[in-house]
């Protein structure tokens, strides 16, 4: 029950900090959408352990 309710506060969260973000700071399409993305991978990864494949800067030649 404490982790369902943590995993709702990151919902509210991510809702309140979208509203402020869109109705005051005027992002580009494209900087919301990377924030979406960003949001929704961090809540997939909490509530469910998926885990992402990120880009190793090191290994572009």
């Amino acid at each position: 029950l404490f982790l369902k309710e943590i995993n709702n506060i990151y919902i509210y969260l991510y809702i309140y900090i979208y509203i402020i973000i869109y109705k005051k700071m005027n992002f580009p399409d494209h900087v919301l959408f990377n924030i979406n993305v960003a949001v929704v991978a961090m809540i997939l990864r909490k509530r469910y352990g998926y885990e992402f494949e990120r880009d190793d800067d090191s290994k572009c030649e």
